[in-house]
C-alpha cells in the first residue's frame, strides 16, 4: 500500500506543476507588464509605419511574450512590396521592424524615355514624363531593347545599383546622377551640382559611408560648386578639390 501511495504522488506533483506553470504563463500574458509600448519602423519608403505594423501583425498593447518574430517576418516577406524584413524585440516593451521595399532605385535614359529598375535589377517601369521622376539618372550606359520585368545584367547597371543602395537612405533624394561610363572611375552628382568622385567599384560601399560627413563638412566650410566643385571619396581620406 505504501508503494502505491508513492507512485500516485509523483504524477500528481507533475500535474500540479504543469497547471501552476500554465497559470503563471497566462498571468504573464494577461499582465500589463511586458506589453509592446513602442514600435519603430525603419527603411520604409512608400509604405507608412502603420501599414508595416499591420502587415507584420505587430501592434501596441500586445504581449511581448506572444509576439513570434519569425511569423511576423514571414508575413512581411509575403507582401510583394517587401524584399527584406527583420523584426527584433527590444526588451522589455519595444519592437523594431526594419524592411526594404521593392521599388525603383534609379532610371536609365532609353529611346527618349526612362527605364526604372529596382534593387534586383528588374525593369519596373518605362517612364515618358521626366517630371514624374524623383530618382537618380544613370548615365554612361546604353540599354538594349527591354520590357517590363526584364533583368538588367550589364556590368555598368550593376555598378550603378550597388552605388545607389550604398548611399545612406537619408541622402538618396539628394543624388541627381550616377555616371558609370567607366566603372573604374565613377561619379555621383548631387542636386546642388557638387560632383562626388567615387573611384572604382571595389569597396565603394565602404567609401560612401563617408558621404554624409563629407557633405556636412562641405557645408560647414561654406564651400560652393563655383570654387570647390568636387568632393573626392576615391582615396582613404576625403579631399575637397577646387578648380
Amino acid at each position: 500500500m505504501k508503494g502505491k501511495k508513492k507512485r500516485g504522488i509523483a504524477p500528481a506533483l507533475v500535474l500540479f506543476g504543469a497547471i501552476t506553470a500554465l497559470l503563471l504563463w497566462q498571468l504573464l500574458l494577461s499582465s500589463t507588464y511586458l506589453r509592446v509600448s513602442r514600435v519603430d519602423v525603419i527603411g520604409q519608403e512608400t509604405l507608412t509605419p502603420r501599414q508595416v505594423e499591420d502587415i507584420a501583425g505587430v501592434y501596441r498593447g500586445m504581449s511581448m511574450l506572444s509576439l513570434r518574430v519569425g511569423a511576423a517576418e514571414e508575413r512581411l516577406l509575403a507582401d510583394h512590396r517587401v524584399v527584406a524584413a527583420t523584426v527584433v524585440k527590444r526588451w522589455p516593451d519595444k519592437v523594431e521592424i526594419s524592411i526594404e521595399e521593392d521599388i525603383g532605385v534609379a532610371v536609365v535614359p532609353y529611346h527618349g524615355h526612362f527605364v526604372e529598375f529596382d534593387r534586383r535589377l528588374r525593369v519596373v517601369a518605362i517612364v515618358t514624363d521626366f517630371s514624374r521622376i524623383n530618382l537618380p539618372i544613370v548615365t554612361g550606359v546604353l540599354l538594349p531593347e527591354v520590357k517590363l520585368g526584364d533583368a538588367l545584367a550589364q556590368e555598368r547597371i550593376v555598378a550603378a545599383r550597388d552605388v545607389i543602395i550604398a548611399v545612406p537612405a537619408s541622402l538618396r533624394r539628394l543624388v541627381s546622377e550616377i555616371n558609370v561610363g567607366d566603372v573604374a572611375k565613377m561619379y555621383l552628382y548631387m542636386n546642388n551640382g557638387v560632383r562626388i568622385e567615387l573611384g572604382g567599384k571595389h569597396e565603394v560601399a565602404k567609401r560612401l559611408q563617408l558621404l554624409a560627413a563629407a557633405l556636412y563638412a562641405y557645408e560647414l566650410r561654406e564651400f560652393d560648386r563655383e570654387t570647390v566643385p568636387t568632393i573626392d571619396l576615391s582615396g582613404e581620406v576625403v579631399v575637397f578639390r577646387g578648380r
